[in-house]
C-alpha cells in the first residue's frame, strides 16, 4: 500500500467521524427544538388552566360571599327585631313599675 492510499484511508475515515459527529450535533438540535415545542404547548396548557382555575375560584368567592352577606343581613334583621321586641317588653315593665310606685305614693300620702 502506498503513502497516497494510507493517506486516502486515513482521509476517508476522519471525514466520515466528522460527519458522523454533525449527525449526532444535527439530532441533538432536532431533540432540542422537539422538546421546547412540547415545553411551550405544556406551559401554554398550564396557563389556560390556571385562568380556568382563577376564573372558578373567583365564581365560587363570589357565591359564598354574596350566600354570607344574605345570611348576615337574615341575622342583623333577626337581632334587630328581637332588639326591639325586648326593647318595648322593657319599656312596658318600666311603665308598668311607674304606675305601681306612683300608686303606693298617692296611697301613701292618703294615709
Amino acid at each position: 500500500m502506498s503513502n497516497w492510499q494510507f493517506i486516502i484511508i486515513i482521509a476517508t475515515f476522519a471525514l466520515s467521524v466528522f460527519g458522523f459527529i454533525l449527525t449526532i450535533f444535527g439530532a441533538i438540535r432536532s431533540l432540542q427544538a422537539s422538546i421546547s415545542e412540547q415545553f411551550t404547548a405544556f406551559r401554554s396548557e398550564m396557563k389556560a388552566e390556571q385562568a380556568r382555575f382563577e376564573s372558578g375560584l373567583m365564581a365560587e368567592l363570589t357565591r359564598v360571599e354574596t350566600g354570607l352577606k344574605a345570611e348576615l343581613t337574615r341575622v342583623e334583621t333577626g337581632l334587630k327585631a328581637e332588639l326591639t321586641r325586648v326593647e318595648t317588653g322593657l319599656k312596658a315593665e318600666l311603665t308598668k313599675l311607674e304606675t305601681g310606685l306612683k300608686a303606693e305614693l298617692t296611697d301613701s300620702k292618703l294615709a
